[in-house]
């Protein structure tokens, strides 16, 4: 079965980042004390992406494959100061799972286990030598770097792909040679289709990188630096409304046919409005404050900057209505009904451009772009697909890039540790970062102290040696060359910089190894500043200094094992599988007695009707004993529990009913239930209303989430041993062996599609679980939640903290939290596995009968006539054939896997699992 598009493609995985305190506190040894000045950290992340791949010596195809997904980031307020990450949308392939995190500054996105050494070593200034001269000698050429050390991009697979799918083009080639496409031909006609989907193979199991961060930390410089096309993503002022709405950045594929295309994705009616409440309270709430000597400053400028926000982002939306500043003083009293419905009654009439906008070059994108981005577009925009060719020049590799604007003014953040223990605080604390595949990116390493640094990294024992930077000095101070000398200069910068940059990687490492899959963490120093000043005049010295290669390079492997996967079934699997399907019409015309044509007929028509049958009655089987044991293990917990769970919660909000000053219950109302004082500490109320729910579910959804691979297991097994009986039918029956090898394929289809969907499957699942359990902006508890402490927050005057609690302690006490809680994970739970088997049943298994159909008709066909022009296109199908099975074994011997890889592609579990360390 080809890989053709993948209807769950496009999910992402996403994790964010934010500015981070000076890293010398990350030094456990002396916390607190910074002898440098800080990185700023932007995070890239994983799942997938966008990044260009490049190498000397690659084949050049264009056709990319794009890394899709895990986990969408759901659409936070515009006005909220927390970054998120979640998923909202649903396919099935991928990533759209509900998984919410958020990363500091500090923060990345992609852990693969890369192990790093973290014993000091002396630089000098031969690590950072450039033969190159500052002065223009051409553009840089990034065809020209190494690629990862990766099966995929080795170049004698490379050149066989490249075969392979030139092998496709020539069989169609070879099927365009006579005007048969316009006579009666169904089953030819099927054939030269899948060889045309081959000859454009176009990889499909994806990973997406975003790229999350304060504004001004360099994300667009760093897709810019990436991708290797400046201005692609527009770099702009802080808090410039054009980063303000997420923005990917994808490969062309055949259905694009401009330079550049635009695709906007706007929010639902229903959307915007929950978008215009949430600005409206994110306004307002600056003068509902009620401080006390309790509250500090910081309560006060949060709320402030957040109003401030919001009213910008009101403002850009409506700002052309004359009534909007007398709304808005309105919408600081205690009603706003009246003002809500007007701001609504306004989004109604907003008149959009085109969702789908072309350009020709990156100049005229800007421009487009920016319409949609600023003024009263930008704030129900979802996102903004850019797609180009920019994104790829290698083989089967493609990027999806994407930005957030979920997190632009956030406040800075003390450290990635800090950031996920908020954000995922049950999964930090079960697994750290283990199941989140994090990697640091820190930005700006260009931007450095050069006093500071060689106070701490210049000396006896430290980094760089006294003898080194002096001899390095003295040849600065006597350089008479100005050239000489600003190169000199360069070199003493780059080497501080570089010592700066092992110094950071060596400490976050140290700080966060126990808290990473494996003990490792990636972490990269890069400068976008010099990789755009020093690409463009082609100094690769430079440009490998800005550290912008290595990060691509790193970028380029993740997918590589799944790229491999899904290349070698192309070789193994859907190429053989269009050889057999020729061969078989070949064979169509051989002679053969009417007796035996009518028996052989019969047999493998009934054989096959049997095996189909069989076949398609599995999805159905186990999905009903799937939807069983999710619930005998899971949701009637709930059902069961209901008033234990209600009995827990109930218990700790009387705690805070009992807290002596009322200011205190007022501040984490405002806060949605997680706030921290100097006399209280760090509450979450929200947590602390769940956590016995939590706690009796958390077995049960292991138990859930090991059922998966079970499940999928006994589909792909059952399918194989349909399709094994109907291929003993045919052996019996004797003299089809095209036929029993298509048979084949189908099973390799089988063995290779499940797992692929299982790992999609799996993330949907732990989406839904991290929704059940955790307490952050993807929440069920807060989403319930929300509305109370809302409307507690708006109270005021008299009798205000009595309201407030009776608001609250009244939503926990009204006996429907738990059961609305119980009927979303049923609901997400159920939609997740009904997706899933549909597209089991009426796609994946669809392709595959109509394949097994398609060559059963070739088989049991009337012989075909002699001297026909069918028969002639069948003389040169006949001797190219011969030609391109010859050359697909000796493909096969070329490219023939080692012993590791060949258990791995028997086994599909393994790759599986791969698969999931890849984009969870």
């Amino acid at each position: 079965m080809e890989p053709n598009g993948d209807p769950w493609q496009g999910r992402k995985l996403v994790t964010s980042t934010s500015r981070s305190r000076p890293l010398g506190n990350l030094d456990e040894g002396n916390p607190g004390k910074s002898t440098e000045p800080s990185n700023n950290l932007s995070s890239a992340m994983a799942s997938g992406s966008a990044i260009p791949q490049f190498g000397a010596g690659r084949p050049q195809v264009d056709t990319p494959i794009t890394f899709a997904s895990a986990v969408t980031p759901p659409r936070p307020a515009a006005a909220s100061t927390t970054s998120t990450v979640g998923s909202s949308e649903k396919s099935p392939a991928s990533t759209s799972k509900g998984s919410t995190l958020g990363l500091p500054s500090y923060s990345g996105l992609f852990s693969l286990g890369h192990r790093h050494s973290s014993s000091i070593q002396s630089l000098t200034p031969s690590e950072v030598s450039f033969t190159g001269s500052e002065d223009d000698i051409g553009r840089y050429d990034v065809t020209n770097e190494p690629l990862p050390k990766e099966r995929f991009f080795d170049t004698d697979f490379q050149a066989a792909l490249t075969h392979g799918i030139g092998i496709a083009q020539r069989a169609v080639n070879a099927l365009q040679k006579d005007d048969w496409i316009n006579k009666d031909q169904r089953d030819l006609h099927q054939i030269w289709s899948n060889a045309k989907k081959l000859a454009k193979y176009q990889g499909t199991d994806t990973r997406t990188i975003a790229v999350l961060g304060d504004s001004g930390e360099g994300k667009s410089s760093l897709i810019n630096s990436l991708l290797h096309c400046p201005d692609i993503a527009k770099e702009a002022d802080l808090g410039s409304a054009c980063t303000s709405v997420v923005t990917e950045y994808h490969q062309k594929t055949a259905d694009h046919t401009a330079p550049i295309t635009i695709e906007i994705d706007r929010l639902s009616q229903v959307e915007i409005e929950a978008e215009v409440e949430e600005l409206l309270w994110s306004y307002r709430q600056l003068y509902l404050l009620n401080l006390d000597a309790e509250d500090d400053a910081a309560e006060y400028k949060r709320c402030e900057r957040e109003s401030e926000v919001a009213r910008s982002t009101l403002q850009a939306a409506f700002g052309d209505h004359e009534e909007l500043e007398d709304l808005l003083e309105t919408a600081k009293g205690e009603t706003t009904d009246a003002v809500s419905a007007q701001l609504i009654e306004w989004t109604t009439a907003l008149e959009w451009p085109e969702r789908t906008l072309t350009a020709e070059d990156a100049d005229e994108c800007s421009e487009k772009t920016e319409g949609v981005m600023e003024d009263k577009f930008w704030p129900f925009t979802r996102l903004i697909r850019q797609v180009n060719s920019t994104a790829v020049s290698y083989l089967g590799c493609t990027t999806s890039i994407s930005q957030d604007r979920a997190i632009t003014d956030q406040s800075v953040k003390s450290s990635l540790y800090t950031v996920l223990r908020r954000h995922a605080p049950h999964e930090w604390e079960k697994n750290g970062a283990k199941n989140l595949n994090v990697t640091i990116v820190c930005t700006r390493s260009d931007d450095i102290n050069t006093k500071a640094a060689r106070k701490a990294f210049c000396g006896p024992r430290k980094r760089i040696g006294t003898a080194v930077m002096q001899q390095l000095d003295d040849q600065i101070k006597n350089a008479k060359d100005k050239k000489l000398k600003k190169k000199l200069q360069l070199k003493h910068d780059f080497l501080l910089i570089k010592a700066r940059s092992e110094d950071v990687k060596e400490r976050l490492r140290r700080a966060y190894t126990a808290k990473v899959e494996g003990g490792s963490l990636n972490v990269f120093c890069v400068s976008n500043k010099h990789y755009k000043k020093f690409s463009t005049k082609g100094n690769t010295e430079y440009v490998n200094a800005s550290g912008v290669p290595e990060l691509r390079n790193f970028c380029q492997s993740i997918a590589a094992r799944a790229q491999y996967r899904e290349a070698r079934h192309l070789l193994d699997t859907s190429l053989p599988s269009l050889l057999s399907s020729m061969r078989l019409w070949v064979e169509s015309f051989r002679e053969r007695t009417e007796s035996l044509h009518q028996e052989l007929q019969e047999k493998l028509e009934a054989g096959a009707e049997a095996a189909i049958s069989k076949v398609i009655d599995v999805p159905g089987n186990v999905e009903q004993e799937f939807i069983q044991d999710i619930h005998d293990q899971l949701l009637q917990i709930p059902q069961q529990r209901n008033d234990h769970f209600e009995d827990a919660a109930i218990k700790e909000s009387e705690k805070w009913l009992a807290w002596r000053h009322w200011a205190s219950y007022d501040a984490w109302c405002r806060n949605k239930g997680t706030h921290t004082t100097p006399a209280i500490g760090y509450v979450r109320w929200n947590s602390a209303l769940i956590w016995k729910m939590r706690a009796e579910l958390d077995y049960p959804w292991d138990m859930v989430e090991e059922d998966i691979p079970t499940s999928f297991e006994k589909m792909i097994s059952a399918i194989r041993a349909a399709l094994l009986e109907y291929k003993l039918v045919v052996d019996d029956v004797g003299g089809f062996p095209a036929f029993a090898e298509g048979i084949d394929s189908r099973i390799r289809d089988v063995e290779y599609l499940f797992p692929r969907l299982e790992r999609i499957f799996s993330l949907d699942i732990k989406n839904t679980r991290q929704k059940a359990s955790e307490d952050n902006h993807s929440s069920y508890i807060l989403d319930l939640m929300l509305p109370s402490y809302r409307s507690a927050a708006s109270q005021s005057g008299t009798g205000k903290s009595a309201r407030q609690k009776h608001i609250v302690h009244g939503r926990v006490t009204d006996g429907t939290l738990f059961p609305a809680m119980a009927q979303r994970m049923k609901a997400s739970l159920e939609g997740s596995v009904e997706a899933t088997f549909q597209y089991i049943r009426e796609q994946l298994l669809q392709n595959i009968i109509n394949r097994i159909r398609a060559d059963l008709r070739t088989t049991i066909a009337q012989q075909r006539e002699r001297g026909t022009p069918l028969d002639k296109l069948r003389e040169t199908i006949e001797v190219e054939l011969h030609t391109f099975e010859e050359e697909l074994e000796e493909l096969h011997n070329d490219i023939g896997p080692s012993k590791s890889e060949a258990n791995e592609l028997s086994d599909p579990s393994r790759g599986s699992e791969a698969d999931s360390q890849e984009s969870e």
